[in-house]
């Protein structure tokens, strides 16, 4: 991810890995992602560590509470990866939140903006943009 994040920092394009959920590895196509003025970077650990930190340049947290995300997850698991409910509460109970409160909680502490994941999107996006407008945007050729 660092050496894409650098290459397109530096103007060039690169080919990004596609996930396959059911089988929980990467598919051999990938996708081309040409470098543009905003490149956003999303991942529930992005924000845990430095190499990555130093190639962003506004980082954002999205905070949503346990019982919220538990339920998506579910809602997710089951359609995507084809698990029963039981099988995701046990990985959530067993994995999931233990990680979650040692990795990717401190992000918070990191972000230059926080929003919630219960807020509708349109206000999520009107926070974002405040977040760093006004912005000097190159001149039009």
């Amino acid at each position: 991810m660092i050496a894409h994040l650098e290459r397109l920092r530096s103007g060039r394009s690169v080919e990004l890995p596609i996930y396959d959920m059911i089988a929980n590895s990467r598919k051999a196509e990938t996708i081309q992602v040409h470098p543009h003025l905003f490149i956003i970077v999303e991942g529930i650990f992005v924000l845990t560590l430095p190499e990555i930190l130093e190639c962003l340049d506004f980082k954002i947290y999205v905070t949503t509470p346990d019982d919220l995300r538990m339920k998506r997850r579910i809602t997710r698991d089951s359609k995507d990866k084809l698990r029963t409910k039981a099988s995701v509460i046990q990985e959530w109970q067993a994995n999931v939140m233990p990680t979650h409160k040692e990795l990717v909680e401190p992000g918070v502490a990191v972000a230059d903006l926080v929003v919630s994941g219960e807020s509708a999107v349109e206000e999520v996006v009107a926070r974002i943009l405040g977040g760093f407008m006004p912005i000097s945007l190159p001149d039009p050729l």
